[in-house]
């Protein structure tokens, strides 16, 4: 997860043109963009939130065991 997170980084201070060393939190705030942590704790309350409406037991079941 910290390679996702440093490519996460690199690739805003890229698109956003900020050098290599500004810094990953006022880069964050000044532009109201969220942490890598919040970005994959939404994608997975995202996903359990669509697990839990899905109609196939199946699904249910391999998410419950996960």
């Amino acid at each position: 997860m910290r390679h996702f997170e440093a490519a996460y980084v690199k690739c805003l201070k890229r698109f956003f043109g900020f050098e290599r060393r500004y810094s990953v939190t006022k880069m964050l705030c000044d532009f109201g963009l969220p942490t890598f942590n919040t970005v994959i704790h939404n994608a997975q309350v995202r996903l359990a939130s669509s697990v839990d409406i899905h109609n196939n037991e199946l699904v249910k079941h391999v998410f419950r065991i996960w």
